[in-house]
């Protein structure tokens, strides 16, 4: 039997591997696929044990084409931004799509990519996140970057925002949540 699958396809292939192996690795701090410093690292079951780096999350995506890297960062981040979709708020300091002109220039997978990485270097607890899989965001084929902590209140996160010195525009308290809520989960700043 033939099988054609789309983008979304792979996108929720990789998605299905990336909850399948956190669920095998639940009992860790780790990141599917990395080491937990102090212990051995997993082997393939068809070479010897390979090392990993001890650090919860990989730097770069492995792949070349930024479509498939943007892919790899969303599968990578998707269940530690899922555990924190909790009902509290987080800034969300990117948000692009393919076409979309801001900044003076049309933004394509490779400008979203590093878009992306520019934030992730400046902040390390960034996730990206796809709009496409989650409920709760209603505009689709958007990749978005949260950063900082959590927040109990839309205003404790817009004052993160206000202390990073991010423009109005730029950072605003976004509501974490997996559910397609009927209240409101963006609060912009003024």
């Amino acid at each position: 039997m033939l099988l054609t699958i789309g983008i979304s396809g792979v996108l929720v292939l990789v998605l299905v591997i990336a909850i399948a192996t956190s669920v095998s690795n639940s009992g860790t701090n780790a990141t599917p696929g990395m080491a937990v410093a102090g212990q051995p690292a997993q082997t393939d079951g068809y070479t010897t044990t390979r090392p990993y780096p001890t650090t919860t999350r990989p730097t770069t995506p492995t792949a070349v084409d930024p479509l498939q890297a943007l892919a790899e960062i969303t599968a990578t981040d998707f269940p530690r931004l899922k555990a924190q979709a909790t009902g509290s708020w987080i800034a969300q300091i990117s948000s692009k799509s393919i076409g979309l002109v801001a900044d003076g220039k049309t933004y394509g997978p490779a400008d979203i990519l590093a878009d992306h990485q520019r934030l992730r270097v400046k902040y390390p607890d960034a996730g990206l996140l796809y709009t496409d899989e989650w409920p709760s965001f209603t505009s689709p084929g958007y990749w978005v970057t949260v950063a900082g902590p959590l927040h109990p209140t839309a205003q404790a996160a817009n004052t993160w925002c206000d202390q990073k010195g991010f423009p109005v525009t730029e950072c605003f308290a976004r509501l974490m949540t997996f559910e397609d809520v009927p209240y409101q989960k963006t609060v912009h700043r003024k």
